[in-house]
């Protein structure tokens, strides 16, 4: 039955003062306060109420409760206080001006609006107003009895740089302005107002203007349409010599567009016109000399086009066109990338091909030559990132109409680019990087076209064909040491060559892939270059590899390599740990049974081939290693029977085989006592020397065979 205070008191809150809700008995004080309501509904003492008395300044209290809030343990005790706090407040009647002062925010200062006893402010505005609705007081409204326009506009703007104000201070602006319309004030009233008509020159650079052209937007919603823009209330104060070199020292985009846009009007267009204004002025009024990549995207191009049109007709001296005044702002360089740009775009797709027709007819009709345009574009200045530049497409649809014109010129798009690099391999790797950018797919792949119909037939007879050995150097194909090779685009692209050139120069049997590539590479390592490709996730890499292996074993069979030769040039005898494991084994084993079905009538087999390289002791220990491993056991078990049976059919004595299978000290279960007492029992039924049918040996060695 102790009081809110006896138990405030007994845990030592009495003297936390403003590390009140730092205490962790805190919770438990609350706790116990919210018991004692529960028990006893008629109570009004609440936390508030408790705590109010103890702390005199009533803003430190919210500002202790606003950190409170920010903590998980303590957050329900301080939105509980600050709830009852608040609902006092509305139930005194304390107006949010009386808050304000309450709380001391008439205090702070610039900083106003990034203080937590501002936002605490803010909502209890906002439940004034709920339940006071028909008073026309707002958060806005307050801060304007209390700051001049120009000072709480510029709190406003710094607040809304901030990422935890900006929030706040788009709320304040949008109040703001209608706070200004609903006092009847117009656009000059605030253009004075936030002292904007004392800045001369730099208005744009000026952060009120934007505060400024917000209300006028607003403004102008109320007002018949066209009536009232930020352009005829810039009128006011400049003419448009003046707007327009204003523009020209430097102007924001966002600005400029609302600037701008007032000109869409049929109206302003007659006016300019009946002034006398020329299309360059417009043209920088508009913004149009820096609206850059999306200048064709831009609106604004087509009312300058429109007004350029009309000015023409009643100006003939002054005569201008679009691709001269583009061109005399962006340059043929810059103007060139514009187009290129909008090309790939659906919306300015027409227009952009429009206008690089134009930019090329104005080539023409000057008399550059293809030389001269691509240094007119900078293009010779651009060595290995040529096909990178935009511009560069702009160049070859030149060169097209170029040749179009004149019919006798021989210029071709590779014939002009060549040169220009005296390392073709370098050529060809930006061709092939080119092949990859869909706006210049189609240029590289038909230089890549003309560069292969002059390297397989050149124009003169003193040029010889460049053979595939020379093109696999002239794009370093050379320097791979390894499947790399294969992965390289390059290396597809040489392949395609190779076989173009020998369906041209068929009689070149020896030009195959494979045996140029042999030039490069041991038989050995090429090999397991190809098994290691033929693994590859990559269907075009495995694709190459069994393309390659399939022609490394006809290219065998062509230089009539036997199994014996080939086996030499896989440097199998050399192989570290067991013959069977070895991946080029495999390479082999296929060979001696492509190489057997062209020689059907003699005896070639793995253990007929292998016995050309091996003694028969060293085979047999070979056979026998293998057949211990358990992975090649089920492969040498039906050589070594193989083995057995080679042996009978050479009427090999058992004494000899005793010999090489070398049974001295052989243990009961080794494979090879079995080998020896089954060959040496089959020996014996051999007709002539013991009468028996059988002379063949079936069984597969086991366990059981061995130990009998």
């Amino acid at each position: 039955r102790k009081s809110p205070k006896d138990v405030f008191t007994l845990l030592n809150l009495d003297k936390a003062g403003p590390d009140l809700f730092k205490q962790p008995q805190v919770v438990t004080w609350a706790e116990y306060m919210e018991k004692i309501k529960k028990n006893n509904p008629s109570s009004r003492t609440t936390l508030f109420s408790f705590l109010k008395p103890r702390y005199e300044d009533e803003a430190e209290l919210v500002t202790m409760l606003l950190a409170a809030e920010k903590v998980s343990t303590t957050k329900s005790i301080a939105e509980r206080i600050q709830a009852e706090q608040t609902k006092l407040w509305l139930l005194k009647g304390k107006e949010p001006g009386d808050v304000f002062d309450l709380l001391k925010l008439d205090e702070v200062g610039p900083s106003l609006l990034s203080d937590p006893l501002f936002h605490a402010w803010v909502k209890h505005t906002d439940d004034y107003r709920k339940i006071h609705y028909g008073n026309r007081l707002t958060t806005i409204s307050v801060l304007d009895e209390l700051f001049p326009d120009d000072i709480l506009s510029n709190m406003i703007l710094r607040a809304g740089q901030s990422p935890k104000t900006s929030g706040m201070a788009k709320r304040l602006l949008t109040e703001q302005v209608r706070e200004w319309k609903l006092q009847l004030y117009d656009p000059e009233e605030v253009f004075e107002l936030l002292k904007l008509d004392m800045t001369a020159g730099a208005l744009f650079d000026n952060p009120f203007f934007n505060v400024w052209k917000s209300f006028v937007l607003y403004y102008s919603k109320f007002k018949p349409k066209g009536e009232i823009t930020v352009l005829t209330e810039l009128g006011r104060y400049y003419d448009e010599r003046e707007l327009v070199e204003m523009i020209e020292r430097g102007v924001g985009i966002p600005v400029i567009e609302t600037l701008t846009n007032a000109l869409k009007a049929t109206d302003d267009i007659d006016d300019w016109i009946s002034k006398g204004v020329s299309t360059d002025n417009v043209f920088k009024l508009l913004a149009l000399d820096k609206a850059s990549d999306n200048l064709l995207a831009n609106p604004r191009l087509k009312t300058w086009i429109n007004y350029m049109k009309r000015f023409n007709e009643g100006n003939q001296e002054q005569k201008t066109s679009v691709i001269a005044t583009l061109t005399a702002y962006y340059g043929d360089v810059g103007l060139a990338k514009i187009i290129e740009a909008a090309k790939q775009v659906k919306g300015t797709a027409v227009i952009a091909k429009r206008l690089q027709n134009e930019q090329i007819y104005r080539w023409l009709g000057a008399g550059k030559s293809p030389e001269d345009v691509f240094k007119v574009l900078k293009l010779d200045k651009t060595e290995s990132t040529l096909f990178e530049q935009p511009q560069f497409v702009t160049w070859a649809a030149y060169l097209d109409k170029f040749n179009k014109e004149h019919p006798a010129s021989k210029t071709t798009l590779f014939s002009f680019v060549n040169p220009r690099y005296k390392d073709e391999g370098m050529l060809v790797e930006m061709l092939m990087a080119a092949e990859k950018v869909p706006t210049t797919k189609n240029i590289a792949v038909r230089i890549q076209a003309e560069q292969t119909k002059l390297w397989l037939r050149p124009l003169t007879a003193k040029d010889p064909p460049r053979n595939p050995g020379y093109v696999f150097e002239v794009l370093k194909l050379n320097d791979h040491s390894g499947v790399s090779l294969f992965k390289d685009p390059l290396f597809v692209a040489w392949l395609k060559y190779t076989d173009e050139y020998r369906m041209i120069y068929f009689g070149e049997n020896d030009l195959t892939s494979i045996s140029l590539l042999i030039d490069y590479y041991d038989v050995d390592i090429l090999a397991k270059m190809i098994l290691r490709a033929g693994q590859s996730s990559s269907s075009s890499t495995s694709g190459i590899a069994n393309r390659l292996y399939e022609e490394l074993l006809r290219n065998w069979k062509i230089h009539k390599s036997d199994p014996k030769d080939v086996f030499k040039q896989l440097k199998l005898k050399k192989t570290k740990g067991a013959l069977f494991d070895d991946p080029l084994f495999n390479v082999w084993s296929n060979y001696v049974n492509y190489y057997s079905n062209f020689k059907p009538k003699e005896d070639i087999s793995l253990l007929t081939e292998l016995a050309k390289v091996y003694t028969e002791r060293q085979l047999t220990a070979i056979l026998v290693a293998a057949y211990n491993a358990p992975r090649t056991n089920e492969f040498a078990t039906n050589l070594l029977i193989g083995q057995l049976n080679r042996w009978l059919s050479a009427r090999i004595n058992p004494g000899k085989v005793f010999s090489i299978l070398n049974m001295k000290g052989v243990a009961a279960n080794d494979v090879r006592r079995w080998m020896y007492h089954t060959y040496r029992d089959v020996f014996a039924r051999i007709p002539g020397i013991k009468k028996r049918k059988r002379t063949k040996i079936l069984n597969t060695p086991n366990s059981k065979t061995i130990r009998d």
